[in-house]
């Protein structure tokens, strides 16, 4: 599902104001916002403080919105946007606090990390990426570790 608006009459859109915010009915679902993380991987064992997201498709303009990383778990981090114009828009948000990482299960060497990008408190288009934790790699997978 979209989440932007999709509406038959823009103004019953209550984001239809807004530039980039109402996909008409005919445009269909290519127009969908979609994000691609970096690191898409990130091991315990490294320091990386941020992640880079490339949001692509139709979402609204982010000049003057509270926009931040939802990571779920009561977690949050305001989002610095570098690029907001054109069919893409490049930001970078905080990591999860390391002691806010959940649990990779017993048994298991990686956990998938959802994340959200919310503009003004809505989600508008949503991700994830991967923790691992080499260490649990070589216990698990001895013969190919």
């Amino acid at each position: 599902m979209c989440p932007v608006c999709r509406c038959s009459i823009q103004r019953e859109c209550a984001w239809g104001p807004l530039a980039r915010s109402w996909i008409g009915m005919g445009e269909g679902p290519q127009q969908c916002p979609s994000m691609t993380l970096t690191p898409p991987e990130i091991s315990l064992s490294t320091d990386i403080k941020d992640v880079g997201i490339l949001i692509n498709g139709s979402v609204p303009d982010l000049v003057g919105s509270r926009v931040e990383c939802d990571y779920g778990l009561g977690v949050a981090t305001a989002a610095t946007v570098h690029l907001d114009y054109g069919p893409a828009q490049i930001q970078t948000c905080p990591l999860l606090p390391r002691e806010r990482y959940p649990n990779i299960p017993p048994g298991r060497d990686h956990l998938t990390v959802p994340v959200a990008i919310k503009v003004n408190g809505t989600s508008v288009v949503s991700g994830s990426f991967v923790i691992y934790d080499c260490e649990r790699t070589g216990a698990i997978h001895t013969k190919t570790a």
